[in-house]
C-alpha cells in the first residue's frame, strides 16, 4: 500500500521531462559561428603560398 509521503511513481508519464532552456545551445552555436568567421577571415588575410 502506498499512501502521498511514500509514493515513489512520478507524477509524469514514462519520459516526460520539463523543458531545458534553450540559451546554453544559442550561446554555443554563436561561439561557433564567430569561431568559424575568424578562421574564414585568417584563410583570406594570411592565404597559403
Amino acid at each position: 500500500m502506498t499512501t502521498a509521503e511514500h509514493d515513489t511513481a512520478p507524477h509524469a508519464p514514462y519520459g516526460v521531462h520539463p523543458r531545458r532552456a534553450a540559451w546554453p545551445l544559442a550561446t554555443l552555436l554563436v561561439v561557433f559561428a564567430i569561431w568559424f568567421g575568424f578562421l574564414i577571415w585568417l584563410a583570406v588575410k594570411y592565404p597559403a603560398r
